[in-house]
């Protein structure tokens, strides 16, 4: 019986540690510094864009698509590479969405074309034979991220969300006339 009770103890001091509720504010700033971290790396570190559409026409390169790879090409063939069209065209929906989540544009939805973008590179890097990881962190935070309020505050959602709040207090105290009045507030201040 005192061991049960030990170990919900434990439990709940388990549970309260690494689950309690954190303010948005550190998970707006986790977004912020993941997403330019990934669109750093995609745009900026290295020519992305040109080794994803030369990896097809290497000599000796053998494709051998991921599950993630054949699900998202699916309208090209199961082991058919796809063509460099669809390839450009996916990167740059994928860097617009990155920005678009930066800035917490629609972030949730923005978020996951970025991180379901970013896997899909990815993924279709690594079908050509080098399966080392080290990417895999980054693409399981950014669909955690997706699945976040991560975009709540310090975004643009945010900012439309205050606004249209503000709209609408405005319109209820007009009518119940109550109006602000800058003339006496300006008058006092300037009297005092």
């Amino acid at each position: 019986m005192n061991f049960y009770r030990n170990l919900n103890q434990f439990g709940r001091i388990w549970e309260s540690y690494w689950f309690k509720p954190t303010p948005l504010l550190n998970l707006a700033i986790c977004r912020i510094i993941i997403i330019a971290f990934q669109l750093n790396q995609t745009i900026l570190q290295n020519d992305f864009l040109g080794t994803i559409l030369e990896r097809a026409t290497r000599p000796g390169a053998k494709y051998n698509p991921t599950l993630i790879v054949k699900l998202l090409s699916l309208p090209f063939g199961l082991n058919t590479a796809p063509p460099d069209w669809f390839l450009s065209s996916l990167f740059w929906l994928t860097i617009i969405a990155g920005f678009f989540s930066l800035f917490g544009f629609k972030t949730n939805f923005s978020l996951i074309v970025f991180a379901v973008g970013n896997l899909f590179l990815q993924a279709y890097v690594y079908s050509f034979g080098r399966l080392h990881h080290p990417d895999a962190l980054m693409m399981i935070a950014l669909l955690i991220l997706a699945l976040s309020p991560a975009g709540r505050v310090l975004s643009i959602d945010d900012l439309g969300e205050r606004i249209k709040l503000n709209i609408k207090n405005k319109n209820f105290t007009e009518k119940l006339g109550l109006k602000p009045r800058p003339c006496r507030a300006t008058f006092y201040f300037i009297c005092k």
